[in-house]
C-alpha cells in the first residue's frame, strides 16, 4: 500500500543514505536487497531470455521499483545543508544501481510479446510529444511505464544545476608546492551520474533504432534537443555569456564520471541510428568548426589545459617572464586593494582615447592603463590559471625611457616607486588622477623645534610608503620609534630660530602628519657592506603585528595637540588603527632571489566568494594556493632556524642556527576607515568613510557599456571553455568512436567501408585545428593518421574536399603546420597525409594541370603582374630523331598555376609554392615544406614538369643561395595573392638563415632540387649568357636550336625513374628552361652544396627523422642520413656536369681546395663528388677522369701529415678501385682511371710508408690501395674473394682528439706510436667479415652508387674487363717495383706490433675480444690482419713473367727476402705462443703462402737461406738493416735453436674455431715442410723424427673430429703415405700411433665410431711397404702384419668392425632409397683390400690359427661378404650416383670380397682335408 511504501522509503533513506556509519549503510543495503529480491551489482543476471513468473514475484518487483524510484529525488539535495551535502548526494548511487538492477530483472521476466508492446508504447509516448511537469518522481510499476520514467529522467537532467567543482583536499601551507602537485579533490554529482546510467540502462533494454531517434530529438528548448543537452551540459562545457557572477571562485566543472556516463549514452543512442549520428555530427560541426580557422594557437604547440586550469581557490596568477616576480607580487597586492583596483577599472579609456594619445608620454600611459585594466580584469574574471604579462612588461618604462627588461631582477621597493610614478602620469587625463594619493598617499612632517621658544619650523612631504630599519630591531614598533626619534641640534649645528632671531638648540624630527588609507611599510632588508663592497641581505628577525595603531607616530600625538585642536577632532581611534592585509616576501640573497605575495581576502570579497574572511592566499607567480595564517610568523619574520647538521658524525651533531633566506619585505596595512587624501589635507571631518574610495565588490558595477577589457575577457573565457572540450582526450576518442559507428551504419566494419563524409571532415578538422597543438597526445595522433591513411586513399571525394578547404578558407592550417609548428612529428604526419592525397588525385587530375579557368584572378584583385617572361623560360620538348630545324620541337612556357582547372595544381601552387616566398624567416622548421612539394613531384614526371614550369627551380636556387642569389626577381612566378604581399614588403631584404648554434637543414630542399633537375636534360650553355634583372637578353632565336648531336651525347642514366619511363614511352626528350639551366649550372651553387655541414654523429632530432608509411617519424642514424645526402649531391652534380666540362673543372678545383683545407669529417661531399666525376659518361670523360683523380691525389699529398684525412682519402680510392669490375663507368673509363692511379702511385705511396710522419694506419691504408690495383691471383694460393670492405668514416671514436669536435686546426699524430686505424677510428668495436679469411678488417663505407645497369640488374663483378686495355704483366711489374722498396719498412712495422703494444698500451694496434680465428683469448691482442695484403700483393706480383725475369737476374733478392721472411715468421709464431697475437694469424698465413711461392720459384736459394740462418742473435733483417736486428730476434730459446727445428716447431692449434684458418693457411705450412724434405735429406730425416708431423697426423687426419676432406687433410695424409713406405722407422712409428700401442687410450684410430678412410689407407700403406722392402734380410718388415693379427692387438676384429659399419651404412642408404656417401664405399673397399693383403701374407695353417684364436668374427665376416657378392646391379644402382668413379669402386669391392671369400674357403677346405 501507499503507507507501506512510504514507511519503507523512509527506512531506506535513514539507513542507506543518511546514516553516518558506513557499516550501518552496508548492512542496510544488504537487507533491502534481500528483501526486494535484487541481485548484487557484480552478479550477472541469471536469466537471459523472458520466462513466465508468478504473480507474487511480479508484484514484488513492481513494488520494489516504485519504492526505489520514489527515493531518487533525494539526490537533488535541495533540502540538504552543511558539510554533508555532497556526501549524502554521493550515497544515492546505490539507489540508482538498485533501480537499474530492478529494471533489468523486470525486463528479463517479461514475455517477448510484452517486450514488443513495451517498445511500441515507448515509441508512441515520445512520438506524441507529451511533457512531464511534475517535480516528483512518477509512479513506475512495470515495463509499460518506461517511457514515462525516461521522460522524467530527461526533465531531471535538464533542470539540474551544475554542482560539480574542484577543491583542495587539505588546507595548509601550500605555497611551496607546484600547481600540478596540489592535493585536489573533485566533487562529483552522483545524482547526475545516476540519472545518466539509468537512461543508458533503459536505452539498452529498449534497443530500438526508432526509439533512439525519438530520444535523441526530444525537444528541450526551441534550439536544443536531448543530444545537444547531453553534449553541452553533461559531456563538455559549452561557452556561455558571463554575467556579474562570472568571477565566482567555484567555476563550472564536469567530472570524469559525468562525462563518461554522457558519452556512453550518446554512443549508444547513435549506434545503428543514423538520424542521431547526423544530428550529433551537425551539432559538433556547427558549434566548433563552422567558422574560420583559429589563429590564436599558431604559436602554441604544447597545449596542456591541466597547466592552464584555474586554481581551485578562484584566484588567478601572473606569468613570470623570466625575472618579473617582483612585479607580479606587487601587482597582486595592488589588485587586492579594492579601492585601487576598482578605481583603475572604472577608467573609461575609450571616451578619453583622443585626449590620451595627444603626446607620446601620455600615449605610453594609455597603453599602461590599458594593460593594467586587462590584468585586473583577468585577475577578477578570467577562467585561466594565469595572465600573460609580456605586453604589460613592455608598457612599463624605466627611468631611461626604455621598457623594463623581463630578464633583469629588480628591487621591489624601487619598482614600486617607478611604477607609481608612471601610473600617476598615466592617470592625469582621467578623473581618477588622485587615485594613488587617495589609496597610498600620506604626508610626513619634518619639524625643527626651538628649545627656547618652542617655535616649530615645518616642511611637509608626500609619501606613498615608509621605509623602516630591520637590523637590530625586534619588531617594526621599534623601527617606528626610531623613525620619529628626534635629533638634537647643538654646538655648531644650532638652528637659526626665526622667532628668536638667533641660533638656538633645537630638536629635529620626522613624524606623520597625514596617514594613508593603505599603509605600505618597506622593511630595509638590503644594505651595502663597506668591507666587501657588496650589497648584502639582512636576515635578522623582525616581528610585525596583525593590528597596528599609528597614533603615537603622528604629529598631533607628538605635539600633544590632538585633544585641543578642533580641526583634528574628527580623527577617531579607527583613523589610526590598521589591519595587516598583505605581506610581500623575499627569499634568497641580495644578488639573486624570488618574490611572492601573501594576501588576506577582504571582508566583502570573502562574503562574495564564500570563503572565510580571515582566509589568506599565497600568490607565487602563476600558482595560487591557500595559506595558513598561523604560519605567518615562521614564514615571514625572518631570523634563524634550528636544524640538525647531518653532515657531521653522530657524536658531533647538534642543533645549529641557519639564517632563514625568506622574510617579509613589504607590509600592507588597511585602515579601518578610509578617507580621501585631499579631505585629510584640508582637515574636513567626515562622520563616515566616503563611498567613492572603496566601491562595493560587485562585478556588475563594473559592467560599463563599451568596456573593451570586459568583452575581451569574456571572449577569452569562452574560448578557454571551448578548449576544455576540444583538447580533452575523451573528445578525441569520442570523435573516433563516432566515425567507427558511421562505418558500421554504412555497411560493415571492413577497411574498404568508409564512414560518412561528415565524419571524415569532422575528424580532419579536429586534428588540424586542435589536436596538433596538444601536448603528449601521440597515441591519438597515430590512431587518427592510421585511419586517414585508409580513408583518404580510398575516397576521392574526401581528398577533393580537403584540398578545397585548405585552398579556400583554411590556408592557415598549411602555414602553421609547415612553417610554425616546432614538433617534427606533427609536420611529418601532415606531409604523409598530403602525400597520400597527392598519390590518389594525381592520376585523375593530371590532364588538367595546364588548363586554365576562364575567370581572371588579376581582374578580381586589380593588380599589375610584376613577372616578365621570355624565351629563356621555355621548357623545350624535343622529339627524338627530329632534324635540327624547328620541326618536332615544342616550347612550353611558365604556368599561371592559380588559374589551373585542377584543384590539386592550384593547391600545390597557392598553398605550397607561394609559401616559399619568405620561408627563410622560418628556416628552423621549413624542412617539411620542401618535403611536401617533393611528395607531389614524386607522383610522376608530369608533376615534376608542372613544378619546373612554375619556376620552382629558380625559387629553390634563390632560397638556397640567400644573399648571393642572382635569380631575377621578375622571372619568378607569383600568384595574385602573393604579389599583393610582395608589393607591401621589400623583397630585396634577405634574412640571414642560421646562427652560431644551428644551421638550416637544406637537405630536403636539395632533394627536391635534385628531383626536378633530374627530370629533364640540362643542355650546356656555351654562350655564357648573363642572367640578371639588369640584362635579360631575349634569346628566342636560339631557343630550341641546340643540335641533336649535343642532346644525344648527354647521358640519361642520371634521370629519375619517372623521367626515364617518360622518355622511353613518349620518345620525347625534355630540356630544362635555359634560365633554369643557367642557375643550376652556377659554380657558386655547387660550392655551397659541397661546403654544407656534415650531420654530426649525435645529430639533432629534427634532422634524423623521416616520414614513414604510418605517418610517424622514423629515426635514422647519422651514417644513413649522410649516405642519403651524398647520393643526392652526387646525382645532381653528375647530371648537371654531364656535357659541361667547364663546370666539372670548377667543381674539381673547389673540391681539391676542400680536401686540402678541411678535416676528414668536413669534406665527404667534395670527396664523393670527385669520385662521381669518374662515373660521368659523356664526350669529356677522358679529360674529366684525370682532373678528378688529380684533385684526390693532391689532397692525399697535402694531408700526409694528418692521419685521419690521409687514411680517409686512401680508403675511398681503394674502394673505387675495388669496384672496377662492376662495369658502371665503362671499360675504357675504368682503364683510364686505373692507368692514372698507376702513374701517380710512386708519388702517393712512397712519401707515406717510409715517411717520418707515416703512422700505422696510413701504412696499412696505403698497402690496401696498392693491393686493390692487382687482380686476384690465378694459382691455388689465390684469395677467396676480392676485398671490398672499407672504413665508415662517420663512426670515428669520440675520444679522438681534434676530430670528435670542430676545431680550427688539425693536430698531427705523434710519430712512432704506430697507431692502427682499426682502433683509432673505431675503438674496440671491430666487426669481422665471416665469409673470407682475407676480408678487410674494417667496416664497409656506404657506397653512393649501386652497381646496376639501366634495367636494374646487378652486373657480374667477377669479369676481368680491364685485360683488353691494360697489360697485367706491366701492372704487376710496376707495383712490384714499389713493394720491394718498402719491404724492409713493412717487415719492421709488423715485427714491432707487439713491442709497441706493450710499450704504449695503444688501442691503435690492438683489438679486444674474439675475431673469426681467435683462440678464445679475450684480452688485448695484436691485430693480425694488419699488412697481410702487402704479402698477398707481393705474392701476386711474383707470379708475373717480367718480375720473374728480374728475379732470375738477381738471385740474391730471393735469398735475402726468404731469410727475412723466415725470421719474421718465427717471431710472429713465438708471439702467438705467448698470446700476443691470435692463433688464427692472417699475416702469418700470408707470409707462409709467400714463403711457399718463393720456395717453388727458387728452391736452391731458399734452402741456402734456411741453412745459412744459424740463429745468430745479430742476424740482420737485410743487408741494409744491421742496426735493427734485435727487433726481429725475439727469444733466446728460439734464436739459439737450429733453423730446421725452428721451422718444424711452428705454433699450430687444432681448435675447432681455427678449422677454416688451418685449411686455408696451415696446409701450405705442411706443404713447405714436404717441399723442404724433398729438397734436403737432412731436413727430411728431422721432419720424420720430429713429433710435429705425427701430432698433425693425429689432430687433422686420425682424430674423431677431423674431416675426410680439405687441403690440410690431403697434405698431411699424402705426405705420410709417401714417407711411410720409404722410411722403416717412420713406418713403425705410424703403425704404433694407429693401433695405440703403448698408449693410454684403448681405442685405436681404426675402430672409431665414425666411418673414415685415413687410418685404413695408412695401414694398407704400412703393409704394402713391408712387402716392397728392398732389404730381404730385414725381418722387421713383417713385424707390423704379425703384430696386427695377434690377439693382443685384435687387428682382424678391428677390420671386421670397420666392415660392419660400412655395410650397415650401405643398408641404411638402401632402406631410405638414397645413395651412400663416397666415404662409405671407399672405406669398404680399403677394408676388404687390407683383409686380403693381411690374409695373403700368411700360409693356410697360420690363417687357420688366426681364424681360430684371433678372429672370432670370421663367420659374420663370411656372411657379410656373401651379401656383398650376391647384391644385384639394381641394389648397387644408388651407389653409382655418388660420383663418377663410384662404379669402379663398387667393382673393386665385389672383386676384393670374392678374394677374401676364396681365401676363407681354401682355409676351410684345407682344415676339412686335415680332419679327414
Amino acid at each position: 500500500t501507499t503507507v507501506h511504501s512510504a514507511t519503507l522509503s523512509n527506512a531506506m533513506v535513514s539507513s542507506v543514505v543518511k546514516s553516518p556509519a558506513p557499516h550501518v549503510r552496508s548492512l542496510a543495503l544488504s537487507v533491502f536487497r534481500s528483501l526486494l529480491c535484487l541481485q548484487e551489482p557484480d552478479r550477472k543476471p541469471l536469466m537471459t531470455e523472458a520466462k513466465p513468473t508468478d504473480k507474487c514475484d511480479e508484484r514484488l518487483k513492481s513494488f520494489a521499483l516504485s519504492v526505489l524510484i520514489s527515493l531518487l529525488p533525494i539526490g537533488r539535495g535541495n533540502d540538504l545543508e552543511g558539510r554533508t551535502h555532497f556526501e549524502i548526494i554521493s550515497r544515492t548511487s546505490v539507489i540508482f544501481e538498485m533501480v537499474a538492477n530492478c529494471l533489468s530483472d523486470i525486463w528479463l521476466h517479461t514475455c517477448a510479446k510484452a517486450q514488443q508492446d513495451t517498445v511500441t508504447s515507448f515509441v508512441q509516448y515520445f512520438r506524441s510529444g507529451r511533457s512531464l511537469d511534475s517535480s516528483t518522481a512518477p509512479t513506475i510499476t512495470g515495463v509499460q511505464h518506461f517511457g514515462l520514467l525516461f521522460a522524467w529522467l530527461v526533465k531531471e537532467v535538464n533542470s539540474l544545476n551544475p554542482r560539480e567543482f574542484r577543491t583542495f583536499s587539505a588546507v595548509g601551507n601550500l605555497e611551496g608546492k607546484h600547481h600540478c602537485d596540489l592535493p585536489i579533490r573533485v566533487m562529483v554529482d552522483s545524482y547526475l551520474v545516476g540519472l545518466l546510467s539509468l537512461m543508458l540502462t533503459i536505452v539498452k533494454i529498449i534497443d530500438d533504432s526508432k526509439a533512439k531517434s525519438l530520444i535523441g530529438s526530444i525537444q528541450i528548448s526551441e534550439t536544443k534537443v536531448f543530444l545537444h543537452l547531453l553534449f553541452d551540459k553533461c559531456a563538455f562545457l559549452k561557452p556561455h555569456h558571463q554575467g556579474k557572477n562570472c568571477n565566482k571562485a567555484s567555476s563550472f566543472f564536469v567530472s570524469p564520471q559525468t562525462r563518461d556516463g554522457s558519452l556512453d549514452l550518446m554512443r549508444t543512442l547513435c549506434t545503428d541510428c543514423q538520424p542521431n549520428l547526423v544530428l550529433l555530427l551537425t551539432r559538433i560541426r556547427n558549434q566548433f568548426y563552422s567558422g574560420p580557422p583559429r589563429k590564436d594557437l599558431i604559436h602554441d604547440w604544447s597545449v596542456d589545459l591541466a597547466l592552464k586550469q584555474k586554481s581551485v581557490t578562484g584566484h588567478v596568477g601572473m606569468k613570470n617572464q623570466g625575472a618579473t616576480c617582483y612585479m607580479n607580487s606587487l601587482l597582486q597586492q595592488f589588485f587586492h586593494t579594492p579601492a585601487l583596483r576598482e578605481g583603475l577599472l572604472s577608467c573609461d579609456l575609450q571616451n578619453n582615447n583622443e585626449k590620451t594619445v595627444s603626446s607620446d608620454s601620455v600615449g605610453e600611459g594609455y597603453k599602461l592603463l590599458h594593460e593594467l585594466q586587462l590584468l585586473f580584469g583577468n585577475l577578477l574574471m578570467s577562467e585561466k590559471r594565469d595572465f600573460e604579462t609580456s605586453e604589460l612588461v613592455k608598457s612599463i618604462r624605466g627611468y631611461d625611457g626604455n621598457p623594463i627588461r623581463p630578464g633583469e631582477q629588480q628591487d621591489v621597493d624601487e619598482f614600486f616607486n617607478l611604477f607609481c610614478d608612471r601610473l600617476e602620469t598615466a592617470l592625469k587625463p582621467f578623473p581618477q588622477h588622485r587615485l594613488l594619493h587617495d589609496v597610498f598617499g600620506g604626508q610626513l612632517s619634518h619639524l625643527i623645534t626651538c628649545q627656547q621658544c618652542n617655535y616649530s619650523s615645518e616642511r611637509v612631504e608626500d609619501f606613498l610608503s615608509i621605509s623602516l630599519d630591520v637590523k637590530g630591531k625586534k619588531n617594526i614598533l621599534e623601527s617606528l620609534d626610531l623613525y620619529i626619534q628626534g635629533e638634537v641640534l647643538d654646538g655648531s649645528n644650532k638652528y637659526f630660530c626665526s622667532c628668536c632671531k638667533a641660533k638656538r638648540e633645537s630638536i629635529k624630527r620626522c613624524c606623520i602628519k597625514t596617514l594613508p588609507n593603505v599603509l605600505i611599510c618597506h622593511l630595509k632588508r638590503f644594505e651595502f657592506d663597506l668591507e666587501t663592497l657588496r650589497k648584502v641581505k639582512v636576515n635578522d628577525r623582525c616581528e610585525f603585528p596583525l593590528e597596528l595603531n599609528m597614533k603615537k607616530y603622528t604629529k598631533e600625538y607628538i605635539n600633544g595637540t590632538s585633544g585641543g585642536n578642533a580641526s583634528l577632532s574628527w580623527r577617531t581611534d579607527k583613523y589610526y588603527r590598521y589591519n595587516l592585509r598583505g605581506v610581500l616576501v623575499h627569499t634568497g640573497t641580495a644578488d639573486s632571489g624570488h618574490y611572492y605575495s601573501l594576501a588576506q581576502v577582504r571582508q566583502k570579497e570573502a562574503a562574495y566568494q564564500g570563503v572565510n574572511k580571515d582566509q589568506w592566499f599565497c600568490f607565487n607567480d602563476s600558482t595560487v594556493t591557500p595559506f595558513d595564517s598561523a604560519t605567518l610568523e615562521a614564514t615571514t619574520f625572518g631570523g634563524s632556524l634550528l636544524t640538525d647538521n647531518s653532515n657531521l658524525r653522530p657524536e658531533e651533531r647538534g642543533k645549529i642556527d641557519l639564517a632563514k633566506s625568506y622574510s617579509a619585505y613589504l607590509l600592507i596595512y588597511d585602515r579601518e576607515e578610509n578617507y580621501t587624501f585631499d579631505d585629510q589635507v584640508k582637515c574636513s571631518p567626515c562622520a563616515v568613510p566616503i563611498t567613492n574610495v572603496e566601491k562595493e565588490y560587485n562585478a556588475g558595477d563594473l559592467s560599463v557599456e563599451g568596456q573593451g577589457w570586459r568583452k575581451r575577457i569574456i571572449c577569452e573565457n569562452n574560448g578557454y571553455i571551448r578548449d576544455q572540450t576540444l583538447f580533452a582526450p575523451a573528445y578525441s576518442y569520442f570523435l573516433i568512436d563516432l566515425t567507427e559507428i558511421s562505418m558500421a551504419i554504412n555497411g560493415s566494419e571492413k577497411p574498404n567501408i568508409l564512414p560518412k563524409l561528415e565524419a571524415i571532415q569532422l575528424l580532419t578538422c579536429h586534428w588540424l585545428e586542435n589536436l596538433v597543438h596538444a601536448k603528449d597526445r601521440n597515441y591519438e595522433v597515430e590512431k587518427i593518421i592510421s585511419i586517414f591513411s585508409v580513408w583518404y586513399e580510398s575516397s576521392l571525394e574526401a581528398c577533393s574536399w580537403f584540398l578545397e578547404k585548405l585552398l579556400t578558407s583554411h590556408q592557415v592550417w598549411v602555414d602553421k603546420i609547415l612553417l610554425h609548428c616546432y614538433v617534427p612529428e606533427t609536420r611529418c604526419a601532415f606531409v604523409k597525409l598530403l602525400s597520400i592525397i597527392f598519390q590518389r588525385m594525381a592520376p585523375i587530375e593530371r590532364n588538367a594541370y595546364f588548363c586554365e579557368i576562364n575567370t581572371s584572378v588579376e581582374e578580381k584583385h586589380s593588380f599589375e603582374p610584376t613577372y616578365n617572361f621570355d624565351s629563356d623560360d621555355y621548357m623545350i620538348v624535343r622529339r627524338r630523331g627530329s632534324p635540327q630545324t624547328g620541326e618536332g620541337i615544342s616550347r612550353l612556357g611558365r604556368i599561371n598555376y592559380w588559374k589551373s582547372k585542377s584543384v590539386l595544381a592550384r593547391f600545390v601552387g597557392v598553398c605550397l609554392l607561394d609559401k616559399l616566398e619568405g620561408c627563410d624567416v622560418h628556416w628552423r622548421r621549413f624542412d617539411q615544406l620542401f618535403e611536401s612539394i617533393l611528395a607531389f613531384s614524386s607522383c610522376g614526371h608530369e608533376e615534376a614538369c608542372f613544378l619546373i614550369r612554375c619556376g620552382t627551380i629558380l625559387r629553390l636556387v634563390d632560397i638556397y643561395l640567400e644573399q648571393n642569389s642572382t635569380v631575377p626577381q621578375k622571372s619568378l612566378v607569383r600568384s595574385p595573392f602573393l604579389q599583393l604581399h610582395v608589393q607591401n614588403h621589400d623583397m630585396n631584404r634577405r634574412i640571414q638563415m642560421g646562427d652560431k648554434y644551428k644551421k638550416p637543414n637544406f637537405f630536403p630542399l636539395l632533394k627536391l632540387l635534385r628531383n626536378l633537375v633530374c627530370s629533364a636534360m640540362v643542355v650546356p650553355d656555351d654562350d655564357n649568357v648573363s642572367d640578371s634583372d639588369a640584362s635579360s637578353t631575349d634569346s628566342e632565336t636560339n631557343a630550341g636550336c641546340v643540335s641533336n648531336s649535343v642532346i644525344n651525347d648527354l647521358e640519361t642514366s642520371y634521370l629519375t625513374a619517372f623521367a626515364c619511363e617518360a622518355f622511353d614511352e613518349t620518345k620525347l626528350s625534355y630540356e630544362l628552361p635555359q634560365r633554369d639551366g643557367w642557375q643550376v649550372s652556377r659554380p657558386d651553387l655547387f660550392e655551397k652544396i659541397l661546403d654544407e655541414p656534415v650531420p654530426p654523429p649525435h645529430i639533432q632530432e629534427s634532422q634524423t627523422l623521416s616520414c614513414s608509411n604510418n605517418g610517424k617519424r622514423s629515426r635514422t642514424s647519422s651514417s644513413e642520413m649522410l649516405n642519403d645526402v651524398i647520393n643526392l649531391i652526387c646525382a645532381i652534380t653528375s647530371h648537371v656536369c654531364c656535357g659541361n666540362f667547364e663546370l666539372s673543372l670548377r667543381i674539381c678545383s673547389f673540391g681539391k681546395t676542400l680536401l686540402e683545407e678541411r678535416k676528414a669529417d668536413e669534406f665527404p661531399y667534395a670527396l664523393h663528388v670527385l669520385i662521381s666525376m669518374l662515373h660521368i659518361k659523356d664526350k669529356h670523360f677522358k679529360e674529366r677522369i684525370p682532373c678528378a683523380l688529380s684533385a684526390i691525389c693532391t689532397g692525399i699529398q697535402k694531408n700526409s701529415a694528418y692521419e685521419k684525412e690521409t687514411v680517409h682519402l686512401l680508403q675511398v680510392l681503394r674502394n673505387e678501385l675495388g669496384n672496377r669490375r662492376t662495369c658502371d663507368i665503362g671499360i675504357e673509363g675504368q682503364a683510364i682511371f686505373h692507368q692514372n692511379i698507376l702513374q701517380k702511385l710512386d708519388d702517393i705511396i712512397l712519401p707515406l710508408i717510409p715517411g717520418e710522419n707515416a703512422t700505422f694506419a696510413v701504412k696499412q691504408s696505403a698497402i690496401s690501395l696498392v693491393r686493390s690495383l692487382l687482380p686476384s691471383p690465378n694459382d691455388s694460393l689465390a684469395s677467396c674473394k676480392d676485398n671490398g670492405n672499407f672504413i665508415d668514416y662517420q663512426k670515428f671514436n669520440s675520444n679522438i682528439p681534434d676530430d670528435s669536435q670542430p676545431h680550427p686546426k688539425r693536430v698531427k699524430p705523434q710519430v712512432g706510436q704506430g697507431v692502427s686505424i682499426s682502433n683509432v677510428v673505431f675503438g674496440l668495436q671491430l666487426k669481422r667479415s665471416d665469409d673470407s679469411i682475407t676480408s678487410h678488417p674494417y667496416p664497409e663505407v656506404g657506397k653512393p652508387y649501386s652497381h646496376k645497369n639501366r634495367e636494374g640488374k646487378t652486373v657480374n663483378t667477377k669479369k676481368r674487363l680491364l685485360t683488353q686495355f691494360l697489360d697485367e704483366e706491366d701492372v704487376k711489374d710496376k707495383i712490384f717495383s714499389i713493394l720491394k722498396r718498402i719491404f724492409d719498412t713493412i717487415c719492421e712495422t709488423v715485427a714491432n706490433q707487439s713491442t709497441r703494444a706493450a710499450r704504449t698500451k695503444s688501442g691503435g694496434i690492438t683489438m679486444q675480444g674474439r675475431n673469426r680465428f681467435s683462440n678464445g683469448f679475450d684480452g688485448f691482442i695484436v691485430d693480425s690482419t694488419a699488412f697481410f695484403e702487402y704479402f698477398e700483393a707481393l705474392r701476386i706480383c711474383l707470379s708475373g713473367s717480367k718480375v720473374q725475369e728480374w728475379i732470375c737476374n738477381d738471385n740474391d733478392w730471393v735469398f735475402e727476402v726468404f731469410g727475412v721472411l723466415l725470421r719474421l715468421l718465427w717471431k710472429i709464431d713465438d708471439e702467438g705462443r705467448m698470446e700476443k697475437r691470435p692463433s688464427a694469424d692472417t699475416t702469418k698465413g700470408e707470409i707462409i703462402l709467400l714463403i711457399e711461392f718463393l720456395l717453388e720459384l727458387d728452391s736452391d736459394q731458399c734452402i741456402k737461406a734456411l741453412q745459412s740462418d744459424a740463429g745468430d742473435s745479430s742476424s740482420p733483417l737485410s743487408a741494409k738493416q744491421t742496426k735493427d736486428a734485435n727487433i726481429i730476434v725475439h727469444d733466446n730459446r728460439i734464436t739459439s735453436a737450429d733453423p730446421t727445428i725452428k721451422m718444424l716447431e711452428m705454433y699450430v692449434t687444432n681448435s675447432t674455431s681455427n678449422a677454416d684458418y688451418n685449411d686455408r693457411y696451415m696446409a701450405h705450412y705442411y706443404s713447405i715442410l714436404l717441399r723442404l724434405a724433398e729438397c734436403n735429406g737432412e731436413f727430411c730425416d728431422a721432419m720424420l723424427s720430429h713429433d710435429n708431423w705425427r701430432w698433425a697426423l693425429k689432430s687433422f687426419v686420425l682424430s674423431h673430429t677431423s674431416s675426410d676432406s680439405g687441403k690440410l687433410y690431403a697434405v698431411i695424409l699424402n705426405g705420410t703415405l709417401k714417407y711411410v713406405g720409404e722410411n722403416v722407422k717412420f713406418r713403425e712409428a705410424i703403425f704404433r700411433q694407429l693401433l695405440k700401442i703403448d698408449g693410454k687410450d684403448s681405442r685405436s684410430s681404426i675402430d672409431q665410431e665414425r666411418i673414415e678412410t685415413g687410418s685404413i689407407q695408412l695401414l694398407l700403406a704400412i703393409f704394402d711397404g713391408e712387402f716392397t722392402s728392398n732389404s730381404p734380410s730385414d725381418t722387421a718388415s713383417m713385424n707390423c702384419i704379425s703384430h696386427f693379427v695377434q690377439g693382443s692387438c685384435g687387428g682382424m676384429s678391428k677390420l671386421s668392425l670397420v666392415l660392419k659399419k660400412s655395410i650397415t651404412a650401405l643398408q641404411e642408404a638402401d632402406s631410405k632409397h638414397s645413395s651412400p656417401g663416397i666415404v662409405v664405399l671407399e672405406s669398404l673397399s680399403l677394408c676388404l683390400q687390407c683383409m686380403c693383403l693381411t690374409l695373403s701374407s700368411f700360409g693356410i695353417n697360420r690363417v687357420r690359427e688366426i681364424m681360430r684364436d684371433c678372429w672370432p668374427e670370421v663367420d659374420d665376416v663370411n656372411f657379410m661378404l656373401t651379401q656383398i657378392k650376391t647384391r644385384t646391379d639394381n641394389e648397387w644402382e644408388k651407389s653409382y650416383e655418388v660420383s663418377s668413379g663410384a662404379k669402379l669402386v663398387v667393382m673393386q669391392i665385389i672383386t676384393q670380397a670374392s678374394e677374401v671369400l676364396t681365401i676363407l674357403a681354401s682355409v676351410e677346405a684345407a682344415a676339412q682335408a686335415v680332419a679327414e
